[in-house]
């Protein structure tokens, strides 16, 4: 369990699982709601201002690019991988999954 506050207007609470992130919650313009399987997103909530629900297949990767005040990019790899720049007010850069962090470090199954 890993409970991030990352800069000025945004909050992130992210939990990790085997093979990549169970949840976050990014924001103080933009929520965003992930849920990732074993291999993928399954479901994706994105934004005040906009949302949007994305379920994305085994092994996929999704590229999503959004407004000013939501989500700008991300591309979730194969194994819960999550690159997430988001919003004006806020950035958060994440990259996720049981083999490291570049942002965030965090353990698999701790």
């Amino acid at each position: 369990m890993v409970n991030l506050i990352a800069g000025v207007l945004g909050m992130v609470n992210l939990n990790a699982g085997v093979f990549g992130i169970e949840s976050l919650n990014a924001g103080v313009l933009g929520m965003v709601n992930l849920n990732a399987g074993v291999l993928g997103i399954e479901s994706l909530n994105a934004g005040v201002l906009r949302m949007v629900n994305l379920n994305a297949g085994m092994l996929g990767m999704v590229n999503l690019n959004a407004g000013v005040l939501g989500i700008e990019s991300l591309n979730a790899g194969v194994l819960g991988i999550v690159n997430l720049n988001a919003g004006v007010l806020r950035i958060v850069n994440l990259n996720a999954g049981c083999w490291g962090l570049k942002v965030l470090m965090l353990v698999c199954l701790g």
